[in-house]
């Protein structure tokens, strides 16, 4: 089973970087927060780390932004 929902046109794929590492993000249930962290390039979900999930959203939010 994959972790990233394959409905990427639904719920955008977003690449950030974090304490120098690469990963991406994907939030795909708004109202629990179900925000998806893996690291960029593979289909898992990313070791906890301080801080990821806070860098995660706020990636996602200037992403929404720039989409419009």
């Amino acid at each position: 089973m994959s972790y990233m929902h394959p409905d990427t046109e639904r719920y955008p794929v977003t690449p950030f970087a974090h304490a120098g590492d690469l990963y991406w993000c994907q939030l795909v249930e708004h109202n629990t927060g179900d925000l998806r962290i893996g690291p960029l390039g593979e289909d898992r979900p990313a070791d906890d780390a301080d801080g990821l999930r806070h860098a995660a959203m706020r990636a996602h939010l200037e992403a929404g932004q720039a989409r419009g």
